[in-house]
């Protein structure tokens, strides 16, 4: 039981850490500690600076508080572009089904029922998909769907699972195209034609689909090489140097450069650990998880109330609205 304390203890002191100081809650805190121990010995071992670094020091200084802050400011606006795309993302899926389930007339559910689970198997796991997949450590075969009387599905049936994982457009992308392939198969009517309907649905399809394009162009950025090489030049011989004008003051040298490089180290952590809304175990600044974790429980719910809901009333049937007589397309 001491041990479970311990650990909860331990969890709770990083946590805190994370949130308040967070250049020493990760690797940043031992470049800091390194900084402050080549202060102490350079203190400790030269009497007089064998040159006036002075000049040198404000160049950097100044370099690093245009370039520090400027990287920040990107990247605190890379993370607020992520989580809108993938809130809008997410508005999106959850809107889609609920649509497919309030187009279904009363009494038709049963007739629909194989369809429309291999959609929402699809549409359940889609916001947990995509958060993984910008995490690099998707595996489809974890990717839950929703609880039928078999229980609880995949995403895919096993034989697309592995068609999903060797394939040359990539296992979202595939996710993505079995997804069209089952809004055919559910908007089309009895005599197997094209219907207004599917062209709704997978008007709706693209809307998200467009916000996952979003999404993967963010992600995927990254600052030019000229401009990460000229900031970490700086930062390294801004670090070697900052000692030396403080030789004079003896070991109170140490704590000052600890307090420096703190703030600046620190804003540099800031920049290239914020913009990454898909993150995780971070705390201290917004990620996709929270949303993720609301939607996929939305759409499980919406599935499980689905009875309740088809065709029920006419509020809540937006094609009554569109005049596309959705009743014809289950006769």
């Amino acid at each position: 039981m001491d041990g479970v304390v311990d650990q909860r203890d331990n969890r709770s002191a990083l946590t805190f850490l994370k949130k308040y100081f967070p250049p020493l809650a990760n690797e940043t805190v031992f470049l800091i500690a390194a900084q402050a121990a080549w202060t102490a010995v350079i203190v400790n071992t030269v009497e007089e600076a064998p040159f006036d670094a002075s000049g040198v020091l404000a160049v950097l200084t100044g370099t690093l508080s245009f370039i520090l802050p400027l990287q920040l400011n990107s990247a605190l606006r890379k993370n607020r572009e992520c989580l809108k795309a993938y809130n809008m993302f997410c508005n999106d899926v959850l809107a889609l089904a609920w649509y497919c389930v309030a187009i279904v007339p009363k009494g038709k559910m049963k007739a629909k029922e194989n369809a429309l689970t291999n959609i929402f198997n699809i549409l359940a796991a889609l916001p947990a998909t995509v958060k993984h997949q910008f995490r690099k450590d998707l595996n489809l075969e974890q990717a839950k769907g929703v609880k039928t009387t078999l229980g609880v599905q995949n995403i895919l049936p096993g034989n697309e699972l592995e068609k999903a994982t060797n394939n040359s457009m990539g296992p979202v992308n595939y996710v993505y195209l079995k997804l069209v392939d089952y809004i055919n198969d559910f908007a089309k009517n009895e005599n197997n034609t094209d219907t207004a309907l599917q062209r709704e649905l997978l008007g709706r399809f693209s809307r998200f689909h467009g916000h996952w394009g979003a999404l993967d162009a963010l992600v995927t950025y990254s600052p030019p090489m000229i401009f990460t090489s000229v900031l970490n030049l700086a930062l390294l011989f801004w670090s070697v140097l900052l000692p030396l004008p403080l030789i004079g003051v003896g070991n109170n040298a140490v704590w000052m450069v600890f307090i420096t490089s703190y703030f600046f180290l620190g804003l540099n952590l800031s920049g290239r650990k914020i913009g990454n809304a898909f993150a995780e175990g971070v705390v201290g600044f917004g990620t996709v998880t929270t949303r993720q974790k609301r939607t996929t429980a939305a759409i499980k719910d919406v599935w499980e109330k689905r009875d309740g809901i088809a065709g029920s009333d006419k509020q809540l049937n937006p094609l009554n609205q569109l005049n596309f007589g959705a009743s014809q397309f289950f006769m």
